[in-house]
């Protein structure tokens, strides 16, 4: 014996059913708060599945999650380096290459502090050779060397 006639069945007010659904649906947007306000403490997967687990009619939950990465990347690197460049010591045009990596522009006056030091260098040079190349003084030379290289000095 069958009935093959259509009932509407309608929940009476004070039925647990639908209550129950809204209920699980609120808790699930609360937690999912919770999960973005502390996620390091809250299980964002865990929180996804209870709340695609209150949505009727979809079936398994876990058909709509993407699977976890067995070899996740580690965390970039989150730390600071510092470098001390001698910029008063380098040639012009590698401090001129430095300068616009740190957002500065490239400066002519440095090409000119090298000239101006290499002129000073060049001079102390000549000096020294200057010095080299020119006869030796006999007060100087007597009164520097010891008594024995004096006499020999004196017998050549």
């Amino acid at each position: 014996m069958d009935i093959q006639e259509e009932y509407e069945v309608e929940p009476e007010a004070g039925s647990y059913l639908a209550v129950d659904d809204d209920l699980r649906r609120a808790a699930a947007m609360d937690l999912e708060q919770v999960a973005m306000a502390a996620p390091d403490v809250v299980d964002h997967r865990k929180v996804v599945r209870f709340h695609l687990s209150t949505i009727r009619g979809i079936g398994n939950p876990d058909d709509y999650i993407i699977p976890e990465n067995p070899n996740p990347q580690p965390p970039p690197f989150k730390g600071n380096i510092g470098v001390n460049l001698p910029l008063d010591k380098m040639p012009s045009d590698i401090v001129n290459q430095i300068l616009p990596m740190f957002g500065l522009q490239p400066s002519t006056e440095l090409a000119h502090r090298d000239t101006m030091d290499a002129v000073g260098r060049m001079s102390e040079a000549a000096d020294h050779a200057s010095n080299l190349l020119s006869p030796a003084d006999k007060a100087d030379e007597t009164s520097a060397a010891p008594n024995e290289m004096q006499t020999r000095m004196a017998g050549v």
